[in-house]
């Protein structure tokens, strides 16, 4: 059996991409991104921020 789908993606929206996307919205993220660009945005964090000192655990869990 699947989860249900939160109304976000069953109604076929999306997270604002603006700053302050909010801890709410986090876990829609990767699902409205893409796994590539999503992937790419962890790789851009992971290179600007090694020691995941800015905002750990906001965005991605690295």
């Amino acid at each position: 059996m699947t989860p249900p789908r939160p109304p976000l993606v069953r109604h076929e929206g999306h997270t604002p991409r603006e700053h302050g996307v909010g801890l709410a919205k986090k876990m829609f993220l990767r699902r409205q991104m893409g796994e590539g660009s999503y992937a790419l945005m962890q790789s851009v964090k992971r290179a600007l921020d090694p020691m995941s000192l800015l905002n750990p655990g906001k965005i991605f869990d690295l």
